[in-house]
């Protein structure tokens, strides 16, 4: 088997001689071909999810579009409970969080990927559902049943539709989450200054200062 030797990569070639002529085919390469997610949406994931995420796209490069779509739906399933935990840190801080926590704590002990999945998309903030859709589960929706019924080019195709979805989702996700723990963090910073403020204000100094007179009003 020929071999061609690039400056960092070892290539392997087959020929195949036929009444025409020859064919050469592509056998392999050292490193192996690798295809790494996206860096923004490499930061939104564990490692594991990375790993799964990465075979997902070289099986979809390599056209195993059943695997595509098994690793897709695989990260989906085990992201469920992370988000419900996002959902649940939103929720704390709304006026109606204590019933969305209860139903989340409900969901999150449900063996059914799918029951967590509908509290999950129902307490999905309404600006990452563009024009009403629920991105997670048409993505599972669609992975699902390529699995179980679809050939591998419709696999591929099912992965193709579900890709650009699932990527924005879960980098806006991690903002979602980053921009919640950061604001939260200035709110405890500004509570601590204010409190020290008020504790330096000499008794009586609370309250608007008279205009022109640096008198309190009472």
């Amino acid at each position: 088997m020929p071999e061609l030797r690039g400056w960092r990569n070892t290539y392997f070639f087959q020929w195949f001689e036929t009444t025409e002529g020859g064919i050469l085919f592509k056998v392999g390469q050292l490193p192996p071909l690798r295809h790494e997610p996206p860096k923004e949406l490499a930061k939104a994931m564990d490692e594991q999810d990375a790993d799964y995420y990465t075979k997902a796209l070289d099986c979809r490069n390599f056209n195993y579009g059943l695997g595509a779509v098994t690793y897709l739906r695989r990260i989906v399933e085990k992201r469920i409970n992370d988000l419900l935990d996002l959902l649940a840190e939103v929720a704390q801080h709304e006026s109606s969080g204590e019933d969305a926590l209860t139903r989340i704590r409900e969901a999150k002990t449900s063996p059914r990927a799918e029951d967590r999945l509908e509290i999950a998309n129902t307490l999905l903030p309404e600006r990452l559902k563009a024009g009403g859709c629920n991105p997670l589960s048409y993505i599972y929706d669609i992975t699902s049943d390529a699995i179980h019924r679809k050939s591998e080019e419709e696999c591929i195709d099912a992965f193709d539709k579900a890709r650009s979805a699932f990527e924005y989702l879960f980098v806006q996700l991690r903002h979602e989450k980053t921009a919640r723990e950061e604001y939260l963090a200035s709110l405890k910073i500004l509570e601590e200054k204010s409190k020290q403020i008020r504790a330096r204000r000499e008794p009586g100094q609370i309250g608007e200062t008279n205009s022109g007179t640096g008198k309190t009003g009472h």
